[in-house]
């Protein structure tokens, strides 16, 4: 029988050390989403998008405003792809 204060499990929407750094970043971007619904005032909204955009790379800072303005066009990319 298996302690269950051995047994190691992951909570959803927390990475580990091991976890790729795509879905690392991907993660990030869900927690800056779940983060905004859930502050009320604007100033906190435009502090936490800063500091999403300052610690994002290159590709993931255009996809994330592409997608917080509603300008992200995902009808190219065929789901074969995916």
């Amino acid at each position: 029988m298996t302690n269950s204060r051995s047994v190691s499990r992951r909570r959803p929407g927390i990475h580990t050390p091991a976890s790729p750094p795509y879905l690392r970043r991907m993660q990030a971007f869900a927690e800056l989403l779940d983060r905004l619904v859930l502050t009320p005032s604007r100033n906190g909204k435009l502090r936490l998008i800063v500091s999403y955009f300052r610690a994002a790379p290159d590709p993931d800072r255009g996809y994330a405003l592409g997608a917080l303005t509603g300008d992200l066009d995902l009808k190219s990319i065929k789901p074969a792809a995916i």
